[in-house]
């Protein structure tokens, strides 16, 4: 049998992946573990297939995907070695759409378990967070009515 990570069965699903029809005007996801790094950086060591690179951000370039990204850790899978080999090859890809609908969609790692992949769970908010920070800023006061917005906010303080 052929692996799915190599040969044939990765040909196949390279092909399958990059003539997905998505329509732009739904929510959609799509996640999982794709066994593709997006970059160097999504490893721990040197090396890696610049090709598989470029061929997985081809494929998301040419589907219009946009990444919900991992927060929290910087890998989903190790090969359980003293010296480990680790990579994100987990990912969540979302339409436009989706962002507009739930701008606050967050990958996040689970507990470690006892496989080579972290589990992760995708937490969907409607809601983007907020600073606390209070932050003034000058061309306010250029806006006409600013100085009468704020001493009728005085007065009813008082």
């Amino acid at each position: 049998m052929d692996n799915p990570c190599q040969g044939q069965s990765r040909d196949d699903f390279v092909e399958w992946l990059n003539n997905l029809q998505i329509d732009d005007e739904e929510n959609w996801m799509i996640l999982g573990d794709f066994n593709f790094y997006r970059s160097l950086s999504n490893r721990n060591r040197d090396g890696g297939n610049m090709n598989d690179i470029m061929v997985f951000n081809e494929i998301i370039s040419n589907l219009g995907l946009l990444e919900i990204p991992l927060k929290g850790r910087n890998f989903t899978w190790s090969n359980m070695q003293s010296i480990s080999l680790l990579e994100q090859i987990d990912w969540v890809f979302t339409s436009t759409n989706w962002i507009s609908t739930y701008p606050n969609t967050l990958m996040l790692p689970m507990a470690r378990p006892t496989s080579d992949h972290i589990t992760c769970k995708v937490q969907i908010g409607t809601t983007i967070p907020k600073s606390e920070v209070f932050r003034f800023e000058n061309f306010w006061i250029q806006h006409p009515g600013f100085f009468l917005s704020c001493s009728v906010d005085l007065e009813h303080q008082c």
